[in-house]
């Protein structure tokens, strides 16, 4: 996920961190083809940015997978403890099956 909101933080980690998310979205994403995945963020996540995850969903997408992606205002990720958190646990609940 190129779009990283505050790797500046620390650049050497930032620099690595950028050459894996290129070497991730044009050499691994588009091996992973006819899965159906579920994508949760939190749109104030202060690592990656949301624009970030909804170009890995469209990554994903492009590579013949069902994509649905849930977004949750005001969390970041630490989200199964965040805003949105038990609606996030019912989700992953629902994904897995558990009844």
């Amino acid at each position: 996920m190129k779009d990283t909101v505050n790797y500046e933080e620390n650049l050497p980690q930032g620099v690595e961190l950028n050459d894996s998310a290129v070497y991730m979205e044009n050499d691994l994403v588009p091996q992973v083809k006819g899965e159906k995945i579920t994508l949760l963020y939190g749109e104030d996540d202060l690592t990656f940015s949301a624009k970030g995850f909804e170009t890995f969903a469209s990554k994903l997408r492009a590579a013949d997978n069902e994509v649905r992606t849930f977004s949750f205002p005001k969390s970041g990720h630490m989200l199964l403890y965040d805003n949105g958190g038990e609606k996030a646990k019912k989700i992953i609940e629902d994904v897995i099956g558990v009844k």
